[in-house]
């Protein structure tokens, strides 16, 4: 399984509940099915609830035929479907990862969140997993699976 940062310029979002459908816009070989998204909403979406705000599953592949293709498209990537799994009750915010010597220097950060997806490779997701964790202790439920496979492709490489 691979983790994302997906970069929000949708206040809408933030209204969403678990369970909720949307879509996100990635590179067409790049995810897969169960792939996790965190949602990073900047603060010139929303100051009050900037950070990391939400917890996505990737459920569909990627594609060109959804109803936000041209969305995407345009970007020169694809849809993929995406389920809202958890909202954060306490968000991780930009300065907490600057502020971390091995997030600080994730290209994520280093470009001030300026994208739309940024992998979250193996030397930078256990980190922010336990940050997310840390502020978060219900997401366990979710990422608990995460640390192990993570833990693993640290181990084989």
């Amino acid at each position: 399984m691979k983790v994302f940062l997906g970069i929000s310029r949708q206040v809408e979002f933030l209204k969403d509940s678990p369970g909720k459908m949307n879509f996100w816009c990635v590179k067409k070989n790049q995810v897969q099915l169960g792939d996790l998204l965190l949602l990073y909403f900047p603060v010139s979406v929303s100051h009050k609830e900037s950070g990391i705000r939400q917890i996505y599953r990737i459920t569909s592949i990627p594609t060109s035929s959804t109803p936000n293709m041209y969305e995407c498209t345009s970007r020169g990537l694809f849809s993929v479907e995406t389920e809202l799994l958890l909202k954060l009750g306490n968000a991780i915010k930009i300065q907490d990862l600057k502020t971390n010597p091995v997030l600080s220097r994730w290209g994520a950060v280093s470009r001030n969140m300026q994208g739309v997806t940024f992998d979250v490779d193996k030397t930078i997701w256990p980190t922010l997993r336990n940050l997310i964790l840390s502020r978060n202790p219900n997401a366990i439920v979710i990422l608990q699976d995460t640390e192990i496979e993570a833990d693993e492709e640290i181990k084989r490489n």
